[in-house]
């Protein structure tokens, strides 16, 4: 990719074949007669490791525009589409309505949501001493296809690629550190769209449990991190990694943790 990479990278499935991909935005600056010209760019690097496409997003003339590194872009729509903030006070994308200039330099990356619930997506960012707030009333932005929308991701801010926040569970009568590592319960099950799932920690260890469609697939990654012994409860709320509704069926949560390996099967109804 050109130039030096500014931003930390963020993942998704942007070419569509199930393996995450890293959006990396870089800047160089190129001196032509008597000015520098900066320029800035998205690359999308595979899963594989190569880069497959990489696109010119914006120029500037002012060489002390370029400033400190920006924040890493977000990615939203359908298809999935960058979006990235810029040392020329303008949030660029590849789609419709693109560039929005908030009138300010932007010196940290969008954030986006259905805010007020009305359906379509509104774009915020803070800009010259106020917060800006773009709607972006069109269809290739539904309020479901948020893949990556704020910086490190998700409102717990775990740059996690599919997260769900992991609670401490106090019970009476029950021991403080469990005397092995299990699955608990899925509760409730069916449920319709949320279920809690409980599982015990016996030793520190990395745990990992995920949500599997019955081909296998991995639809959803509830926890994936180093965990003290302890009774632990994870919220799944019936959407994938990618933020979508999962669709009524049958699922099963496997937990893997040290040399633990167990499987629980819960259905999704609609």
């Amino acid at each position: 990719m050109p130039g030096v990479v500014r931003t930390s990278p963020i993942l998704v499935n942007l070419d569509r074949d199930g393996y995450l991909d890293a959006v990396v935005y870089s800047q160089t600056m190129v001196f032509e007669g008597e000015l520098w010209r900066g320029e800035g760019y998205l690359s999308l690097i595979t899963s594989e490791g190569t880069t497959m496409s990489t696109k010119k997003f914006v120029e500037w003339e002012n060489e002390l525009m370029l400033g400190g590194p920006l924040a890493s872009p977000i990615i939203i729509g359908d298809p999935p589409m960058p979006i990235t903030a810029a040392p020329d006070s303008a949030i660029h994308a590849d789609g419709f309505g693109f560039p929005l200039k908030p009138g300010g330099a932007i010196r940290c990356a969008p954030a986006a949501g259905d805010i007020d619930g009305d359906g379509w997506v509104e774009l915020v960012a803070p800009s010259g001493g106020s917060v800006h707030c773009f709607e972006l009333c069109s269809a290739a932005y539904p309020g479901d296809a948020l893949w990556w929308p704020l910086l490190r991701r998700n409102a717990e801010r775990t740059a996690c690629y599919g997260y769900e926040p992991v609670s401490s569970v106090d019970e009476e009568d029950e021991p403080a550190n469990p005397s092995i590592t299990s699955l608990r319960s899925i509760y409730p099950n069916p449920f319709n769209p949320v279920t809690r799932i409980a599982f015990d920690v016996a030793e520190r260890s990395r745990v990992r449990i995920a949500m599997y469609d019955v081909s296998g697939r991995e639809v959803a990654l509830l926890v994936n991190r180093e965990m003290e012994p302890g009774r632990y409860e994870v919220t799944w709320k019936g959407t994938t990694s990618a933020g979508r509704a999962a669709a009524s069926g049958v699922y099963f949560c496997r937990l893997e943790a040290g040399r633990t390996v167990e499987t629980r099967k819960g259905v999704l109804l609609r």
